[in-house]
């Protein structure tokens, strides 16, 4: 709370006199604020700010990929609020940078990162690998919720669910739906993309008398899952399992898009999914419904392989930032034909394709200029299909540890662990 402080105010702001510290020979009177404080609507823009500029007199450039991220030739810093990660490949340009930056600002030292926003990590460094987890988050919803000691569940969801609309004789419920969706996302986006298709399903009803009893006790079932896979971590590193022809062997960004035709109760939209991996675990994640609605699997296909294709491009500049520069193009494993052919010959599918929106044609330009090219794939081994739909448990856990998403080794148990009260 203190780094806010820092913050110059550029606004005139007055605040009344704080218990403890009123003038009682001038109750009248009120505060000038000449410095952001807690809980000021300015004061994280203004602390952003200061701590940018400071960055920048330092030699950082400011990544335009993510205003989080500031480069110094081979040195990184990751900011969220008034918390920091340093890295670099010389431990003396680390102690320069603390040092120069203790002159500026107040600041504690933690040391080598274990935990960030309620993640555990643990490092491998014979191995290469780097595991994310968050069984403490998880143990905290299961109690948040009542189901600590309820039992768990092998899969998210049922392959045939009944999630759609409130029907005409179903009564919305008065539960906190939104909170469990919401505290779920936080594990979707941070380590578990295993449940990225049933929290966007779920999401979807989360406003104000949209969610009913089986909304209400599918989200309690995703809890159960998570209960039952608590000590899944997602593993990161390593190196690439799958080898292209003509490719080299060092980590190569790799993706895979797949679609669920059609699959929307209410809406008759597409489920897209893709995920991209980076070495051997994956980097980025996501299952969404389809902004519009597609008249065939080709086009519900080609409008996923096209989302994935932004994100490739985010990613590829992204990685520059880095110095891990993509020379080739990124390959997007897809397992429909027809999409990679309306992607790469677009001349000769214009009749199939003319009333698509220009919007979804971004992918043909990527395909052109060698920066995207679609591959082919079976079904069975296309990893973006847990994102699109629900699955059996066998399906469902072979998709999961092609996910990485494994146990963590005994040898590492004890790894980071906080002790009592910490």
């Amino acid at each position: 709370d203190n780094a806010f402080l820092n913050g110059e105010l550029e606004q005139e702001v007055y605040i009344g006199q704080p218990d403890g510290f009123v003038d009682s020979n001038h109750l009248d009177y009120v505060w000038r604020l000449h410095k952001a404080v807690y809980g000021l609507k300015q004061a994280p823009r203004q602390w952003y700010k200061k701590l940018r500029e400071t960055l920048v007199t330092m030699g950082f450039t400011q990544s335009q990929n993510d205003v989080a991220l500031f480069t110094r030739d081979k040195f990184w810093a990751f900011v969220y609020v008034d918390d920091m990660i340093i890295m670099a490949k010389d431990p003396e340009e680390v102690k320069a940078f603390k040092a120069e930056m203790k002159e500026q600002f107040h600041m504690k030292e933690l040391g080598p990162i274990t935990h960030y926003l309620n993640l555990r990590i643990v490092r491998d460094r014979p191995n290469r690998h780097v595991y994310l987890l968050q069984e403490t988050y998880v143990k905290k919803m299961l109690h948040k919720f009542g189901l600590t000691d309820s039992a768990g569940k092998a899969t998210p969801l049922p392959v045939k669910h009944n999630l759609s609309k409130l029907g005409e004789t179903e009564a919305a419920v008065d539960e906190p739906y939104a909170s469990l969706i919401g505290g779920v996302n936080y594990c979707v986006t941070s380590t578990r993309p295993d449940l990225a298709f049933a929290n966007g399903l779920l999401a979807r009803y989360m406003a104000d008398g949209a969610h009913g009893e089986r909304h209400w006790q599918a989200g309690k079932r995703v809890l159960r899952y998570l209960k039952a896979t608590k000590a899944l971590t997602l593993r990161l590193g390593g190196s690439d399992k799958v080898q292209l022809t003509g490719w080299d062997n060092s980590p190569t960004l790799k993706g895979w898009s797949d679609s669920s035709f059609g699959d929307c109760q209410d809406s008759a939209r597409s489920t897209l999914g893709w995920c991209f991996s980076l070495g051997d675990g994956p980097v980025s994640w996501s299952s969404k419904r389809s902004t519009c609605v597609a008249d065939s699997t080709t086009v519900a296909e080609y409008y996923a392989a096209g989302s994935a294709a932004k994100e490739a491009i985010w990613l590829r500049r992204l990685l520059g930032d880095f110095g891990h520069v993509q020379e080739e193009a990124t390959p997007i494993f897809v397992d429909s034909t027809g999409a990679q052919s309306v992607a790469t010959n677009p001349g000769s599918h214009h009749k199939r394709t003319k009333h698509v929106d220009i919007t979804h044609h971004f992918i043909q330009e990527q395909v052109e200029e060698g920066k995207i090219r679609l591959l082919d794939i079976d079904t069975k081994e296309n990893v973006a299909d847990i994102f699109t739909k629900a699955l059996p448990r066998d399906r469902h856990e072979y998709l999961v540890s092609k996910l990485q998403l494994v146990p963590l080794p005994v040898s590492l148990a004890a790894v980071g662990t906080l002790s009592e009260g910490e």
